[in-house]
């Protein structure tokens, strides 16, 4: 189910939460970041610690965005974890890249591929993802 305006969705396929933010989420800069405060509760709940961030209506993102990003990324990286973007256009890989974090936020064309990676990483621990499942977030904006 694709997200609304101003909401997020949350899907888990195979042991891996996926966030698709909402075309609300075009601009991500200070003061459109309410769409993303899901975030950081995600990073800190979902079990596996795995997390891919889909980016495909994100069209120009700021600092505090990235920062937010890179708060989440450690979270789950402290709980043995990984964060990783996907559908990121050009100009938010050059965002990224410029403040120097493309290490700490790996960026894939798809999300196929972010969890192909996660899929490869887990089977080096000896995990096996299996459940699947989707839920809507209603977004923080009250609209």
């Amino acid at each position: 189910m694709p997200p609304t305006e101003h909401s997020a969705t949350v899907r888990c396929v195979d042991g891996v939460f996926i966030l698709e933010l909402g075309p609300s989420a075009a601009h991500l800069y200070e003061s459109q970041l309410d769409v993303m405060a899901i975030l950081q509760s995600l990073a800190v709940s979902v079990a596996p610690a795995r997390l891919i961030v889909d980016l495909s209506h994100v069209e120009l993102m700021g600092s505090s965005a990235i920062g937010r990003l890179v708060t989440a990324s450690r979270t789950l990286s402290l709980r043995g974890g990984e964060l990783l973007l996907a559908n990121t256009n050009s100009y938010c890989r050059i965002a990224i890249a410029q403040s120097g974090l493309t290490s700490i936020l790996p960026s894939f064309d798809s999300t196929a591929s972010a969890t192909d990676h996660l899929h490869g990483a887990s089977m080096n621990r000896g995990q096996v993802p299996r459940m699947r499942s989707t839920l809507r977030v209603e977004s923080v904006l009250g609209t």
